[in-house]
């Protein structure tokens, strides 16, 4: 994630101190292929499609990311149909650190 210097102050953020991530859906994107992907994102995970609830329109993608983390995406039907993509299939899942918003407890 990407802070001013102001939000730390604010936030009390320390090494130690536990933060959350939330990643705005719309902004993931989805890539088909086994090897990682060739992009600028600064965040990339890889691992199984383990829910998807399709729409007329977009499809939510849920990835797990490991056994405590799952990563939403949501992308269009058409992009979907075109990777392939499906429940318990492989893929990999890339936002830039403009699309979370950091949380410290």
């Amino acid at each position: 994630s990407i802070i001013t210097l102001d939000s730390l102050r604010r936030m009390g953020l320390k090494p130690g101190r536990l933060a959350t991530i939330e990643v705005k859906a719309p902004w993931v994107h989805l890539y088909a292929d086994d090897a990682e992907p060739p992009c600028s994102a600064e965040n990339r995970f890889h691992g199984p499609i383990v829910r998807m609830t399709r729409g007329r329109i977009n499809t939510e993608c849920v990835l797990r990311v490991d056994a405590e983390t799952e990563l939403c995406a949501i992308c269009t039907n058409e992009r979907l149909d075109r990777l392939g993509l499906h429940e318990g299939g492989e893929t990999w899942a890339v936002f830039g650190a403009y699309a979370t918003i950091l949380r410290v407890d």
